[in-house]
């Protein structure tokens, strides 16, 4: 039987079957079919995913023949569920258009995006959710509904976890294309740490990268800007496939074998990278990144006045713990959001995430990591790493019982169940 592994390597299933549906009827297919035989079924798309949460033994549906754009417009576009993002990105690109914010990465399919509460970095933007400005919902029975912003179901719908059914459309809000200057610069790590309240105010676009064992923080602002693009195609590509897959991923497993060489290997990485830069990119080009080494992460969404304490009690668990970590610490900012199940929920946050290529230490790490983020209040990000059950994510998820709820509503046989909701709801 086919397994299917998720990007990082965290996370494996055995499904019963995979199937690849073209149409919205064919899926209605496959879902009453699975009804009929007693099977669970779960979408998966870019599985770029660091949790479980499209494993299942049941049917894996894969939405890749799903991506195509179904109307662009002035301010909105819709598209299939299955595209992937940096298609997407493109296409707007084609239309003089853009979104206002993208995560780091552009690989995942949109719905799997919105659906985890996956987020960019800017303290005026909320997650890739705020930007939905409609989605359409297949329900367990088959049944299709198209929702709005006002309709009942529709803040539970933009990051579900997908426990309601099964996203096949949605409409973005989207704005005139523009450009980013990017200005990084490293700072001495107690500076960094007092200017983040500054930075929060002043930046439309801002994060910080400390990598551990090291006393500097690399702080990339970016700007809106009609300078010229200095964007080079090649270099994404050299990058991603030669820095990224081949030199940095050689220290990355120098660092497994030999841990009490992080501290040396970090210190040149600090070194040959964490310095002053200028780039201008489209939009999403600038906020987006190559595509890093395999690697493990977790990442809480804290308030965000709280996020210079955080990144300090990062340093000081590392410290106490003597771990030797391989891999940046990385802080973001997002506005509060509306999505009942959002980390965002009702407050303007800081994401901060624990990051490390799999060595000795990283479950200490991790678990530490946890104890600091959950003593500010923080809430998991629901695509990455976390120990939490339902029990404890009752206490700091406000909507969590009503949610749960509305599960038992929608799909009372449990078609789209899996160990990861069961865990979670």
């Amino acid at each position: 039987m086919r397994r299917f592994v998720n990007w990082a390597r965290t996370a494996s299933c055995v499904p019963a079957a995979f199937v690849t549906p073209r149409s919205e009827d064919e899926l209605r297919a496959v879902l009453l079919d699975a009804a009929r035989r007693g099977l669970t079924v779960k979408v998966v798309g870019g599985a770029h995913s660091w949790s479980d949460a499209a494993c299942t033994e049941g049917v894996l549906i894969n939405l890749d023949a799903l991506d195509r754009i179904v109307t662009v417009e002035e301010r909105k576009v819709t598209v299939e569920a299955g595209l992937r993002l940096d298609a997407l990105n493109e296409a707007l690109a084609a239309h003089g258009l853009a979104l206002g914010v993208v995560g780091s990465i552009a690989r995942q399919s949109i719905a799997g995006a919105i659906s985890t509460g996956t987020h960019g970095s800017g303290p005026r933007h909320g997650s890739l959710a705020s930007l939905v400005g409609g989605l359409r919902l297949m329900l367990a029975d088959g049944s299709v509904g198209d929702l709005a912003p006002g309709d009942a179901l529709f803040d539970a719908a933009r990051i579900s976890l997908g426990a309601l059914g099964i996203i096949t459309r949605v409409t973005l809000a989207c704005e005139p294309a523009f450009r980013l200057e990017e200005l990084a610069a490293p700072l001495p790590f107690e500076e960094a740490v007092a200017r983040i309240p500054q930075l929060v105010r002043e930046e439309a676009y801002v994060k910080l990268w400390w990598l551990p064992h090291t006393g500097v923080v690399q702080v990339y602002r970016c700007r809106r800007t009609e300078a010229d693009s200095t964007f080079r195609a090649f270099a994404r590509w050299f990058d991603d496939r030669v820095v990224n897959r081949v030199v940095f991923a050689a220290l990355l497993r120098l660092s497994r074998f030999a841990p009490s060489s992080i501290p040396r290997i970090n210190a040149l990485v600090r070194w040959a990278y964490f310095r002053e830069t200028r780039k201008v990119a489209r939009s999403d080009l600038a906020l987006t990144i190559a595509m890093p080494p395999i690697h493990e992460e977790v990442e809480y969404a804290i308030p965000i006045e709280r996020a210079p304490e955080a990144l300090q009690r990062v340093r000081a668990l590392i410290d106490r713990e003597s771990l030797r970590v391989n891999f940046v610490v990385e802080l973001r900012f997002v506005a509060a959001d509306e999505a009942w199940m959002s980390p965002a929920f009702g407050r303007d946050s800081a994401y901060i995430g624990a990051y490390m290529a799999r060595a000795g230490g990283i479950e200490r790490y991790f678990a530490a990591f946890e104890r600091e983020m959950l003593a500010l209040n923080g809430r998991p990000h629901w695509g990455k790493q976390f120990s939490l059950d339902a029990e404890q994510l009752r206490d700091l998820c406000p909507n969590h019982a009503r949610f749960s709820a509305l599960r038992d509503e929608l799909d009372p046989r449990r078609l789209f169940d899996n160990a990861f909701l069961r865990r979670v709801l």
